[in-house]
């Protein structure tokens, strides 16, 4: 890219309102790589913190050794098989990132996290298999919006509370 686009020189388009965020950028590569990053205590690398949502090396290699082990009997139509996110998440493409979010948290993180964290984080795996939908109504975007609130809240509240 060399220089402005061409695209500004119109009026009628208004940057950045008039390019919504798409579900693979906001959900697949941001939110997931990020909260990977809360829970291996990589997110706020520069103060140091101890926090109930961090999982120990040994736990993301029990989860990654969980997931390679589950590989084998997985259907192609889910795409990608699943790789060891521990030694493999800075490679993870979109469709990776969201068979983590809709397929494989929940149950592979059930053993690790607070109760509080996993309903937290459960309001993100909801919204984004609602988005996934080929069609969805109005009442699922307002769904979807209380979903995104409901996580919103849990992670103003336990996650950044300083």
């Amino acid at each position: 890219i060399k220089g402005p686009s061409e695209l500004l020189k119109l009026k009628t388009i208004l940057f950045p309102w008039s390019f919504p965020t798409d579900i693979m950028h906001l959900f697949f590569e941001n939110m997931a790589p990020q909260m990977y990053a809360h829970w291996t205590g990589k997110f706020f690398n520069n103060i140091p913190m101890s926090n109930d949502y961090e999982l120990s090396k040994s736990q993301w290699e029990i989860i990654g050794a969980q997931m390679e082990k589950i590989k084998k009997d997985m259907p192609n139509e889910i795409g990608r098989p699943p790789r060891d996110i521990l030694k493999y998440h800075n490679g993870y493409k979109a469709v990776e990132w969201r068979n983590w979010i809709i397929l494989f948290s929940l149950p592979l993180l059930r053993k690790y996290l607070d109760k509080r964290h996993l309903q937290g984080w459960s309001n993100i795996v909801k919204a984004v298999k609602l988005c996934l939908e080929p069609v969805i109504s109005e009442d699922q975007v307002d769904d979807v919006q209380q979903l995104l609130k409901k996580f919103l809240d849990y992670y103003e509240r336990f996650v950044v509370y300083f």
